[in-house]
């Protein structure tokens, strides 16, 4: 099955150039995701009955052209099936003709709230619907290895608020995305006509949980190809992203 759900781009989801912002993106597409999975009874509610829920482990997003605001689109999601403890899943986001705007591959696992362990999926998703297709260039998302970070800067610094959190209770991925925009190298323009993230695409892995009240840093390194992020809490590194223009 592959779930679609057509809504318009609201403006508290885009940015200073009228168009979706990258947090933006990653929250349509969390959404999709949940609606998918509430109607297909493996969502949040479902799971966390049994104490567990899904958590984001990796994401890649191609970001082709970035829709306006109040504009038409359409957001398809589905399961591309499961790698060891990994649940597969695909997201595109077209425009009212049919165009593919942006798209994303994530791998996500499920968690034992008490134990803190990753869960075996076989019960979960054995009689769940499977597609095949990928969106992204990139059908299997690797760990992401980033190169020397010595040269890194910090560019922020802040303590974790109520408003990151999501009902899991850490930092909800889309939060590491909006921090990281803010400093993707772009020119400045304020009265820019197009988004500085099209053809854009952004690897991100999730390495462990933000939680209330920990201050975060972000320290970023630019390559000849790529703007590194590494975002670290008390803890360690908890998130390590790349982007790249495509």
């Amino acid at each position: 099955m592959i779930y679609e759900y057509s809504t318009i781009v609201g403006s508290y989801l885009c940015d200073y150039t009228d168009h979706l912002s990258v947090w933006g993106v990653a929250r349509l597409f969390q959404e999709v995701a949940e609606y998918h999975t509430n109607e297909t009874h493996i969502g949040y509610h479902d799971l966390i009955a049994d104490n567990k829920a899904w958590v984001l482990t990796r994401m890649r997003y191609e970001l082709h052209e970035m829709p306006a605001t109040f504009s038409n689109v359409t957001l398809h999601t589905w399961s591309r099936g499961c790698e060891s403890v990994y649940a597969l899943r695909d997201f595109e986001l077209t425009d009212a003709d049919g165009r593919c705007l942006c798209t994303a591959t994530a791998n996500w696992v499920v968690i034992d709230f008490e134990t803190r362990k990753v869960c075996r999926l076989n019960d979960i998703m054995s009689h769940y619907d499977h597609h095949d297709r990928t969106a992204t260039q990139v059908s299997k998302l690797e760990k992401l290895r980033l190169g020397s970070m010595d040269n890194a800067q910090q560019v922020l610094q802040m303590q974790v608020r109520e408003s990151m959190l999501d009902h899991t209770q850490h930092v909800n991925n889309a939060e590491y995305l909006r921090w990281a925009s803010d400093y993707w190298p772009r020119q400045d323009n304020p009265i820019a006509t197009h988004s500085p993230f099209n053809h854009t695409s952004i690897d991100v892995n999730f390495l462990a949980e933000t939680r209330m009240a920990e201050t975060v840093s972000v320290v970023r390194c630019h390559t000849e190809n790529s703007t590194d992020f590494q975002i670290a809490n008390p803890r360690g590194i908890s998130v390590v992203m790349r982007w790249s223009k495509i």
